[in-house]
């Protein structure tokens, strides 16, 4: 198995191996409840995707009809999105100078990827930065409870060694059933996350744990009980 640390700069065969993920089940559970927890914040039209990869989580939001920019650190990434979605406009952020704030950025994929508290706050305050006053900040990333080596979940392998006992800022390991890849994460608790946002310039305003349902159109293992991922909704306030 291909195994990346993120948190890094991609080549281009590894910007090839992400795009195996477009299509795997687990992006449903993590982005299928979107829409729902931003309801009730209006006027959301402007959206940037902070941390775009190869485009999967920017394409969602176009398909939400949203007016979508999405930028990456990572050229080769950049480079990978725009030739899957060649609609879409991808910017690497060495260059994207931004000429507006947004109405909402959205975060896939990215906390996890953060090797300190002070990297994660940087980051949410770059984020702010690019909001409106008013503005949304989603984000999505792995729960304490992707890591734990019991589970058994559809997508996931978690039981490695790194998994045992993880604390606060250690690395940790996942793998992808049905893709020859992994990845080592850092591992941070919804607490450190809280924790974080309270430091930044963004006020946390839903914790969220999607489940697996049996409506879905996949067949859902234990993340019918536990939830691979935590979203958490903030809001830049004066």
């Amino acid at each position: 198995m291909k195994t990346y640390r993120f948190g890094k700069t991609y080549n281009a065969t590894q910007a090839s191996q992400f795009c195996k993920t477009h299509t795997l089940p687990y992006r449903f559970l993590a982005y299928r409840d979107f829409p729902e927890l931003i309801e009730g914040f209006p006027n959301i039209n402007n959206v940037l995707d902070f941390g775009a990869g190869t485009g999967a989580s920017t394409k969602h939001l176009v398909d939400h009809g949203y007016n979508v920019v999405g930028i990456d650190k990572s050229p080769a990434m950049i480079q990978r999105a725009r030739t899957n979605f060649p609609h879409i406009a991808f910017f690497h952020t060495d260059t994207l100078k931004l000429s507006f704030q947004f109405d909402l950025v959205f975060s896939s994929f990215v906390l996890f990827e953060l090797k300190t508290k002070s990297d994660i706050i940087t980051y949410l305050n770059q984020a702010a930065s690019s909001l409106k006053e008013g503005g949304i900040f989603y984000a999505i990333t792995g729960s304490a409870f992707l890591y734990q080596r019991e589970r058994d979940w559809t997508c996931f392998i978690s039981d490695y060694s790194e998994n045992s006992n993880p604390t606060s800022g250690s690395l940790v390991k996942v793998g992808l059933k049905d893709v020859d890849l992994g990845s080592y994460d850092y591992y941070w608790t919804e607490e450190d996350y809280k924790e974080c946002f309270e430091a930044s310039d963004l006020t946390l305003v839903k914790t969220h744990y999607p489940l697996g349902f049996n409506t879905d159109p996949y067949s859902w293992q234990d993340e019918k009980s536990f939830s691979p991922f935590v979203t958490f909704v903030a809001q830049k306030t004066p």
